[in-house]
């Protein structure tokens, strides 16, 4: 998966700045110091959008990123939903590759399951590149990209990951 370097480093400024300018500035002042930050390292255009419950969301010419929007990125693939009944947490979408991360208290692992089988009814199957299995991973091939899913469980609560990326011949 290649998600661009760029827009990682502009999120992470952005986001620093937006909290740095935070202090005492108004929501305007801080989005224009935080898409300042960002244009420093993506170049003109981009845009830093910074909600007032600490949400970003940065798109620009390499991509999109977003963190506590709640939003996957406008051009996720169709065939790919959304995880049922966890928060959504951190969201991309560049070059053709995507990924995101859902939370849910407890052990996910079922959650998990059950998703990784609404996909293979969405026409994804194991990827046959991988044919020893790992627990709580799942490699599966489809509709022209592969997608992994990973769980992921750390002080009470369970992460899933999942990434989308081109399948290439």
């Amino acid at each position: 998966m290649r998600i661009s370097t760029r827009i990682i480093v502009a999120a992470g400024t952005a986001a620093l700045t937006a909290l740095i300018a935070g202090c005492g500035l108004g929501q305007q002042a801080v989005e224009q110091a935080a898409e300042n930050a960002a244009e420093q390292q993506l170049g003109e255009g981009s845009d830093v959008e910074i909600g007032e419950d600490g949400s970003v969301k940065i798109e620009s010419s390499d991509g999109a990123f977003e963190v506590g929007t709640g939003d996957l990125p406008a051009d996720w693939p169709a065939s790919v939903p959304a995880v049922p009944g966890l928060e959504l947490v951190t969201s991309y979408g560049a070059d053709g590759s995507f990924g995101a991360t859902w939370q849910g208290e407890g052990d996910q692992r079922a959650t998990a399951q059950a998703y990784v089988d609404t996909l293979k009814g969405n026409g994804f199957s194991d990827d046959p590149d991988y044919t020893d299995p790992l627990p709580d991973v799942w490699f599966l091939v489809g509709n022209g990209l592969k997608v992994n899913v990973l769980v992921s469980e750390t002080g009470g609560s369970t992460a899933i990951v999942v990434t989308a990326t081109p399948e290439t011949p």
